[in-house]
């Protein structure tokens, strides 16, 4: 019984493991991945990452997400450019660091530059927007901006 309940338990967290994988694989990059993404703090400051098909990024951080949308300028900006890896990963090099670790209650007095690897893409599907994947683990996923 004692053997049953192990295996179980193992192929439950195997299952769990595999399928939460399989969901955070990245897509290939289609005609749908450029545009605006958004991403709104704990603290209401927004920042909006966009994608242009020359391979280079803007990232503009603001106030709160209507300073965005009414056309206020950005706290920071930042460019810089970003490939596809074979793997389909995203790498974004010139990112700017905004909060500390990735973690997205903890915002930087001076935020830094780095290289930022390892960058998931999913399509739309299933009525979900497209989404960034930064740092899943703390929740800093950009969506897709619906208002381009």
């Amino acid at each position: 019984m004692k053997r049953f309940i192990k295996v179980i338990t193992f192929s439950v967290l195997l299952f769990t493991n595999i399928s939460c994988w399989k969901q955070l694989r990245p897509d290939k990059i289609t005609k749908d991945f450029y545009g605006n993404y958004i991403f709104q703090y704990p603290s209401y400051e927004t920042e909006v990452l966009t994608i242009n098909r020359d391979n280079t990024f803007k990232q503009q951080i603001f106030k709160d997400e209507s300073s965005f949308r009414i056309g206020v300028s950005p706290i920071l900006k930042n460019t810089g450019k970003w490939s596809e890896e074979p793997d389909n990963t995203l790498r974004f090099s010139n990112w700017l660091n905004y909060s500390f670790m990735f973690q997205v209650d903890s915002i930087l007095d001076k935020p830094d530059k780095s290289l930022l690897p390892s960058v998931i893409w999913k399509k739309s599907r299933n009525g979900y927007r497209e989404k960034i994947y930064i740092y899943y683990e703390t929740g800093f996923v950009f969506e897709k901006d619906t208002v381009q």
